[in-house]
Protein backbone atom coordinates (compact mmCIF):
# COMPACT_ATOMS: atom_id res chain seq x y z
CA UNK A 1 0.00 0.00 0.00
CA UNK A 2 3.08 2.29 0.05
CA UNK A 3 5.12 1.54 -3.08
CA UNK A 4 3.67 1.58 -6.58
CA UNK A 5 7.07 0.28 -7.69
CA UNK A 6 9.14 -1.24 -4.88
CA UNK A 7 12.91 -0.94 -5.48
CA UNK A 8 14.02 -3.69 -3.12
CA UNK A 9 13.35 -7.20 -1.91
CA UNK A 10 13.10 -8.16 1.75
CA UNK A 11 14.57 -11.37 3.14
CA UNK A 12 14.50 -12.46 6.77
CA UNK A 13 17.52 -14.22 8.23
CA UNK A 14 17.97 -15.02 11.93
CA UNK A 15 15.01 -12.74 12.68
CA UNK A 16 16.59 -9.76 10.90
CA UNK A 17 15.09 -8.23 7.73
CA UNK A 18 17.69 -7.68 5.01
CA UNK A 19 17.00 -5.68 1.87
CA UNK A 20 18.23 -6.56 -1.59
CA UNK A 21 17.94 -4.79 -4.92
CA UNK A 22 14.87 -5.55 -7.05
CA UNK A 23 16.88 -5.09 -10.23
CA UNK A 24 13.97 -5.37 -12.66
CA UNK A 25 11.84 -2.80 -10.80
CA UNK A 26 14.75 -0.35 -10.56
CA UNK A 27 15.61 -0.69 -14.26
CA UNK A 28 11.93 -0.31 -15.18
CA UNK A 29 11.75 2.88 -13.12
CA UNK A 30 14.79 4.39 -14.83
CA UNK A 31 13.49 3.30 -18.24
CA UNK A 32 10.25 5.18 -17.53
CA UNK A 33 12.24 8.35 -16.85
CA UNK A 34 12.12 8.31 -13.05
CA UNK A 35 14.97 9.87 -11.07
CA UNK A 36 14.49 7.55 -8.10
CA UNK A 37 14.89 3.81 -7.51
CA UNK A 38 11.24 3.34 -6.56
CA UNK A 39 7.85 5.10 -6.67
CA UNK A 40 5.38 5.67 -3.84
CA UNK A 41 2.19 6.79 -5.61
CA UNK A 42 0.24 4.16 -3.65
CA UNK A 43 1.02 6.16 -0.52
CA UNK A 44 -0.79 9.20 -1.95
CA UNK A 45 -3.84 7.01 -2.61
CA UNK A 46 -3.64 5.69 0.96
CA UNK A 47 -3.53 9.24 2.36
CA UNK A 48 -6.61 10.24 0.35
CA UNK A 49 -8.43 7.07 1.43
CA UNK A 50 -7.57 7.80 5.06
CA UNK A 51 -8.41 11.53 5.10
CA UNK A 52 -11.73 12.34 3.46
CA UNK A 53 -12.58 15.80 2.03
CA UNK A 54 -15.13 16.21 4.85
CA UNK A 55 -12.55 15.42 7.53
CA UNK A 56 -10.12 17.81 5.84
CA UNK A 57 -12.64 20.67 6.09
CA UNK A 58 -13.26 19.92 9.78
CA UNK A 59 -9.52 19.99 10.47
CA UNK A 60 -9.00 23.12 8.39
CA UNK A 61 -11.67 25.05 10.28
CA UNK A 62 -10.66 23.65 13.66
CA UNK A 63 -8.69 25.47 16.37
CA UNK A 64 -5.36 23.74 15.58
CA UNK A 65 -2.95 24.53 12.75
CA UNK A 66 -1.69 21.38 11.00
CA UNK A 67 1.71 21.85 9.37
CA UNK A 68 3.89 19.43 7.37
CA UNK A 69 7.60 19.79 6.63
CA UNK A 70 9.06 19.36 3.13
CA UNK A 71 12.52 19.74 1.62
CA UNK A 72 12.77 22.02 -1.42
CA UNK A 73 15.77 20.51 -3.20
CA UNK A 74 15.70 23.12 -5.97
CA UNK A 75 16.01 26.10 -3.60
CA UNK A 76 18.01 24.15 -0.98
CA UNK A 77 15.63 25.02 1.86
CA UNK A 78 13.09 23.59 4.29
CA UNK A 79 9.47 24.70 3.86
CA UNK A 80 6.47 24.37 6.16
CA UNK A 81 3.03 23.87 4.60
CA UNK A 82 -0.03 24.78 6.68
CA UNK A 83 -3.45 23.22 6.13
CA UNK A 84 -4.91 26.75 6.19
CA UNK A 85 -3.13 27.66 2.94
CA UNK A 86 -4.33 24.80 0.71
CA UNK A 87 -7.33 22.88 -0.54
CA UNK A 88 -7.82 19.13 -0.11
CA UNK A 89 -5.88 17.73 -3.09
CA UNK A 90 -2.92 20.07 -2.66
CA UNK A 91 -2.54 19.43 1.06
CA UNK A 92 -2.78 15.65 0.58
CA UNK A 93 0.07 16.00 -1.91
CA UNK A 94 2.14 17.98 0.61
CA UNK A 95 1.54 15.26 3.23
CA UNK A 96 2.67 12.68 0.67
CA UNK A 97 5.75 14.70 -0.27
CA UNK A 98 6.66 15.08 3.41
CA UNK A 99 6.85 11.25 3.62
CA UNK A 100 8.87 10.59 0.45
CA UNK A 101 12.23 9.19 1.51
CA UNK A 102 14.19 9.80 -1.71
CA UNK A 103 15.96 8.27 -3.60
CA UNK A 104 13.92 5.17 -2.68
CA UNK A 105 10.53 6.88 -2.94
CA UNK A 106 9.07 9.43 -5.36
CA UNK A 107 10.72 12.76 -6.08
CA UNK A 108 7.88 15.21 -6.71
CA UNK A 109 7.99 18.29 -8.91
CA UNK A 110 5.50 20.88 -7.68
CA UNK A 111 5.26 24.64 -8.21
CA UNK A 112 8.35 24.49 -10.41
CA UNK A 113 10.57 22.88 -7.74
CA UNK A 114 11.65 19.37 -6.75
CA UNK A 115 10.47 18.28 -3.30
CA UNK A 116 11.27 15.40 -0.94
CA UNK A 117 10.82 14.35 2.70
CA UNK A 118 11.18 17.26 5.11
CA UNK A 119 13.17 14.98 7.40
CA UNK A 120 16.15 15.37 5.07
CA UNK A 121 16.64 18.79 6.65
CA UNK A 122 14.43 18.95 9.73
CA UNK A 123 13.54 15.74 11.56
CA UNK A 124 12.20 17.38 14.72
CA UNK A 125 11.05 20.95 13.88
CA UNK A 126 10.81 22.22 17.47
CA UNK A 127 12.36 25.54 16.47
CA UNK A 128 9.61 26.19 13.92
CA UNK A 129 6.88 25.25 16.41
CA UNK A 130 8.25 27.75 18.93
CA UNK A 131 8.56 30.42 16.23
CA UNK A 132 4.87 29.87 15.45
CA UNK A 133 4.01 30.65 19.05
CA UNK A 134 3.94 27.25 20.76
CA UNK A 135 4.60 27.43 24.50
CA UNK A 136 4.29 23.68 25.15
CA UNK A 137 5.77 21.29 22.58
CA UNK A 138 5.24 17.51 22.67
CA UNK A 139 8.11 16.02 20.64
CA UNK A 140 7.73 12.35 19.66
CA UNK A 141 11.13 10.81 18.90
CA UNK A 142 10.92 7.46 17.13
CA UNK A 143 13.90 5.83 18.79
CA UNK A 144 15.19 5.15 22.27
CA UNK A 145 16.82 7.91 24.29
CA UNK A 146 20.17 6.10 24.16
CA UNK A 147 21.53 3.87 21.39
CA UNK A 148 20.92 0.18 22.12
CA UNK A 149 21.98 -1.52 18.90
CA UNK A 150 24.72 -1.96 16.32
CA UNK A 151 23.69 -2.08 12.68
CA UNK A 152 24.27 -5.22 10.66
CA UNK A 153 27.10 -4.95 8.09
CA UNK A 154 26.03 -3.60 4.68
CA UNK A 155 25.29 -6.47 2.28
CA UNK A 156 24.77 -4.51 -0.93
CA UNK A 157 24.55 -0.99 -2.35
CA UNK A 158 20.99 -0.46 -1.09
CA UNK A 159 21.69 -1.54 2.48
CA UNK A 160 24.79 0.70 2.46
CA UNK A 161 22.69 3.65 1.24
CA UNK A 162 19.99 3.07 3.85
CA UNK A 163 22.61 2.78 6.60
CA UNK A 164 24.27 6.02 5.43
CA UNK A 165 20.94 7.87 5.30
CA UNK A 166 19.97 6.53 8.73
CA UNK A 167 23.27 7.79 10.14
CA UNK A 168 22.87 11.26 8.59
CA UNK A 169 19.23 11.59 9.65
CA UNK A 170 20.14 10.57 13.18
CA UNK A 171 22.74 13.37 13.28
CA UNK A 172 20.18 15.86 11.88
CA UNK A 173 17.62 14.79 14.49
CA UNK A 174 20.04 15.23 17.39
CA UNK A 175 21.02 18.67 16.07
CA UNK A 176 17.33 19.64 15.75
CA UNK A 177 16.75 18.64 19.37
CA UNK A 178 19.71 20.67 20.63
CA UNK A 179 18.64 23.75 18.66
CA UNK A 180 15.03 23.23 19.76
CA UNK A 181 16.03 23.16 23.43
CA UNK A 182 18.02 26.37 22.99
CA UNK A 183 15.18 28.20 21.20
CA UNK A 184 12.59 26.95 23.71
CA UNK A 185 14.74 28.10 26.62
CA UNK A 186 15.01 31.58 25.13
CA UNK A 187 11.27 31.83 24.47
CA UNK A 188 9.96 30.43 27.78
CA UNK A 189 8.60 27.33 26.05
CA UNK A 190 8.40 23.83 27.52
CA UNK A 191 9.36 20.70 25.55
CA UNK A 192 8.02 17.28 26.53
CA UNK A 193 10.08 14.53 24.87
CA UNK A 194 8.54 11.13 24.23
CA UNK A 195 11.08 8.48 23.21
CA UNK A 196 10.21 4.88 22.35
CA UNK A 197 10.85 2.37 25.17
CA UNK A 198 12.41 -0.14 22.74
CA UNK A 199 14.13 -0.10 19.34
CA UNK A 200 11.31 -0.31 16.79
CA UNK A 201 13.25 -0.98 13.59
CA UNK A 202 16.67 -0.57 12.04
CA UNK A 203 15.21 0.11 8.60
CA UNK A 204 12.36 2.61 8.23
CA UNK A 205 11.72 1.54 4.62
CA UNK A 206 10.34 -1.85 5.65
CA UNK A 207 6.58 -1.51 6.16
CA UNK A 208 4.90 -4.38 8.02
CA UNK A 209 1.30 -3.60 8.94
CA UNK A 210 1.04 -5.93 11.95
CA UNK A 211 4.26 -4.69 13.51
CA UNK A 212 3.46 -1.03 12.85
CA UNK A 213 0.00 -1.42 14.39
CA UNK A 214 1.58 -2.97 17.49
CA UNK A 215 4.12 -0.12 17.64
CA UNK A 216 1.32 2.43 17.51
CA UNK A 217 -0.60 0.77 20.34
CA UNK A 218 2.42 0.30 22.61
CA UNK A 219 3.71 3.80 21.82
CA UNK A 220 0.36 5.38 22.65
CA UNK A 221 0.13 3.53 25.96
CA UNK A 222 3.74 4.42 26.85
CA UNK A 223 3.23 8.12 26.04
CA UNK A 224 -0.07 8.17 27.96
CA UNK A 225 1.60 6.65 31.04
CA UNK A 226 4.53 9.06 30.83
CA UNK A 227 2.21 12.04 30.39
CA UNK A 228 0.27 10.93 33.49
CA UNK A 229 3.53 10.66 35.46
CA UNK A 230 4.55 14.17 34.40
CA UNK A 231 1.14 15.55 35.40
CA UNK A 232 1.42 13.92 38.83
CA UNK A 233 4.92 15.35 39.27
CA UNK A 234 3.70 18.85 38.41
CA UNK A 235 0.86 18.55 40.94
CA UNK A 236 3.31 17.43 43.65
CA UNK A 237 5.67 20.32 42.86
CA UNK A 238 2.81 22.80 43.09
Amino acid sequence: SIFSNCPFTIQKKHGVSNIGIAHWNVLKNFYNGSKTFGESHNLLKLIKNTITPEEFEILKHGPKDIVVTVSNLSLNQIEYKSINDFEYDDFCEWIWISCNYTPFMSLVRKEGCEYADGGLGSMVPIEEAVKRGAKIVDAIILHTETTHFNRMPSRNAFSLLTNMFAFMLDRIERQNIRIGKFVANNNDAIINFYYTPIVLTTNSLIFEKEKMTAWWESGFQYAEAKSHQQSQLQIELE
